[in-house]
């Protein structure tokens, strides 16, 4: 199976892709093929073509003929990605052997420190997952929390007992303080962690009219539920304990 990677733009690259996007028509252009450009990498960033014989490990990709993508594959608590770090402009186009080659440009911005390095995302420096009740009994109320740098963030999660047997229980309501950051997801994953520990089959009922379905079935499909069967507007969905050996 193929290594599959992550992606990231560095800040400055990301300007320069939004001034070509709204540029002239050849701009617009070369932003078309400097996107195409990424997808090729993203395809196979080890692949020998990229390999340039440039300063810290860095490639290049083509885009069109007098232009090159710059970028690196980087590790991080995560797994390995693609920084995506600079393209050259109408001042730096590729000339082989002059001194304004993007190449020759680019290796003396890696040595002036002018490329930025790769800089991780800022993960939580402390954060709770708790389930406040014993399983089996009739209500379970679990909490996740985390804090990042100084804002608390706290996601908060009923779970009511579905009485079809003593190990299913219904995923009744799930609320987060802050939209945007991920906190639902740590929440089901710390959960379902959990009830796989105690052999615990979890079930949630998706309404199909609820504003955030899409985003809701999202969640449900990455933390390991399946879809059952719809009864009126109602998905079900149910996750099965897995084995912890």
């Amino acid at each position: 199976m193929q290594k599959r990677y992550r992606r990231k733009l560095a800040p400055s690259f990301l300007a320069e892709l939004t001034r070509l996007k709204n540029g002239t028509v050849a701009e617009k252009q070369r932003y078309a093929n400097t996107l195409a450009a990424m997808n090729k990498v993203m395809s196979d960033p080890v692949h020998a073509e990229f390999r340039k014989n440039l300063p810290e490990s860095y490639k290049a990709a083509d885009v069109l003929q007098q232009y090159r993508l710059f970028f690196k594959i980087v590790s991080d608590a995560d797994g390995d990605l693609v920084f995506f770090v600079w393209i050259n402009d109408e001042e730096s186009i590729h000339r082989t052997g002059k001194p304004d080659d993007c190449y020759a440009v680019f290796t003396k911005m890696v040595e002036r420190g002018e490329i930025e390095p790769y800089s991780p995302e800022a993960k939580p420096t402390n954060e709770g997952f708790k389930r406040h009740e014993q399983w089996g009994a009739e209500y379970v109320y679990v909490t996740y929390w985390r804090r990042v740098q100084r804002d608390e963030q706290r996601a908060d999660s009923h779970l009511i007992l579905n009485h079809i047997t003593a190990k299913n229980y219904l995923l009744q309501t799930v609320t987060v303080s802050t939209e945007g950051v991920g906190l639902a997801k740590e929440l089901l994953r710390h959960l379902c962690d959990d009830a796989d520990q105690h052999g615990i089959e979890l079930t949630f009922e998706l309404g199909t009219s609820e504003a955030h379905f899409p985003k809701s079935r999202h969640l449900l499909e990455k933390a390991g539920f399946e879809f059952d069967e719809i009864v009126d507007d109602t998905e079900i969905w149910s996750r099965k304990p897995r084995s912890r050996s």
